[in-house]
């Protein structure tokens, strides 16, 4: 027979079980709600890096529009000056090509750099998506066992 200190220890156990196993409930909630947070942090990340990529694209294609206005305009610039009839304005037409010139330069350098920045962003994408589908995963895997944690302490 079980005397009054085994009872009253057995009943402190179980009281100390209990709460333990109410502190895990609450938990659950916030756990779930990390998982999504983990979910919507990754996808937002893979947006901003598809944004960024085309972002990239766009200012390269207006350098590449830019530069293909440059080129019409020394050609423009080149026939006004076999038309110009003074000096001065040859050499005016003559600054203008060189100005444009030096534009085109900077613009072939850019748009070179812009290609390489470009090169750069692409492998990232296809990363990002890995990871994306590796948290859902988890996240899923997560809530599945969750239930099954849930439903085994509730009965408890």
């Amino acid at each position: 027979m079980a005397g009054p200190a085994s009872i009253v220890r057995t009943i402190h156990l179980l009281q100390l079980r209990i709460q333990d196993l109410e502190e895990k409930l609450a938990r659950l909630p916030r756990q779930i709600q990390t998982q999504h947070n983990k979910v919507s942090y990754q996808e937002k990340v893979l947006e901003e890096r598809k944004e960024e990529l085309a972002q990239a694209r766009s200012d390269n294609s207006d350098r590449e529009r830019e530069l293909k206005d440059l080129h019409q305009a020394i050609e423009k610039y080149e026939r006004q000056r076999r038309q110009a009839s003074t000096t001065k304005e040859m050499n005016a037409l003559g600054t203008e090509i060189e100005h444009a010139t030096e534009r085109i330069a900077q613009l072939e350098e850019a748009v070179l750099l812009g290609l390489e920045e470009i090169e750069e962003k692409i492998p990232t994408i296809p990363e990002q998506e890995a990871v994306v589908a590796r948290v859902k995963k988890e996240r899923d895997e997560f809530l599945a066992t969750t239930e099954e944690r849930e439903t085994s302490m509730r009965e408890l």
